[in-house]
């Protein structure tokens, strides 16, 4: 009798969960109103080289924005003194101006190609790692990070 009552148990726990189960499945095929497919579309998103001058400057004033944007939430979540606040944003400015620079220069002619945007590219990514490195803010260097330095060989034998 107790055997029975077991299966009897399972068996309605194992129907229970495939008929709760089954609609929400059903539910995953379809994309939320207003989702994005993240799998196709990025077609658009993707950079076609030679560019017009005029869509490559609208393109790096948006990342600017966009970095800006970024770095004031960062700056919003740590507690400095309002000099330091003005420093970093003084400097970002001035990195800022670098890019554009950069970019201004790749324009010259009227057409980007991909090897000058790789050029503004570099700039930037130097410009952040300045920045990073002079005031620690923002993500570290993973790769020489304290668990590389923590993990190192043969830190983990005692003997």
């Amino acid at each position: 009798m107790i055997r029975i009552a077991m299966i009897a148990r399972a068996t309605a726990a194992a129907l229970a969960l495939a008929l709760t189960t089954a609609p929400l499945t059903a539910l995953a095929d379809e994309p939320a109103a207003g989702a994005r497919d993240h799998r196709k579309g990025h077609e658009d998103r993707a950079a076609q080289f030679p560019m017009t001058a005029e869509a490559f400057g609208q393109l790096v004033e948006r990342r600017i924005v966009k970095a800006r944007g970024h770095l004031d939430r960062v700056l919003a979540g740590k507690p400095l003194p309002a000099p330091v606040l003005d420093a970093v944003r003084r400097d970002f400015e001035l990195g800022a101006e670098k890019v554009r620079d950069a970019a201004k220069k790749a324009e010259k002619n009227g057409q980007v190609t991909k090897e000058e945007a790789r050029v503004v590219r570099e700039v930037a990514r130097e410009v952040v790692s300045q920045g990073r490195a002079k005031y620690g803010l923002g993500k570290p260097d993973h790769a020489k990070g304290r668990r590389a330095q923590a993990h190192g060989k043969g830190h983990g034998k005692k003997g």
